[in-house]
């Protein structure tokens, strides 16, 4: 079933936006039922959250292809919806938008914004003898 572009890209920056709201709420998860699927891919970047029953999981993939007679490394971020077993039952196609999802997740997951509210308040102590910074 083909699923119209326009429809799918709402769908993703809703999706980002509600992982900036954090109503979505993305736990990195093991990436080894990804990588049974793709034994010689390297899986990275592993993450997934549950949404109304279903379940998203987004990863990065690099993998080799045939390009214009010779073999090179190619990279990609897959975005799918999987059940409960992680097995994938559907996966979105391929738009630029869903690597801005998966640098959201990755931003809201690793605490980087509260680290540099932190670092900003920060009191400058006086340099003094003992005080190491």
């Amino acid at each position: 079933m083909k699923v119209k572009r326009d429809k799918i890209i709402e769908a993703i920056a809703k999706i980002i936006e509600l992982t900036r709201a954090n109503i979505l709420r993305w736990n990195a998860v093991n990436s080894s039922a990804v990588k049974e699927k793709n034994s010689n891919d390297i899986i990275s970047s592993v993450f997934s959250t549950p949404y109304k029953e279903k379940i998203l999981r987004i990863f990065k993939r690099k993998y080799l292809s045939h390009y214009q007679g010779s073999i090179d490394w190619f990279e990609e971020v897959v975005l799918e919806i999987v059940d409960d077993n992680g097995n994938s039952l559907w996966t979105f196609p391929k738009e630029a938008i869903i690597n801005d999802l998966l640098q959201t997740i990755q931003f809201k997951i690793s605490g980087a914004d509260d680290l540099m509210n932190s670092l900003l308040n920060e009191q400058h102590l006086e340099s003094q003898p003992g005080n190491y910074i």
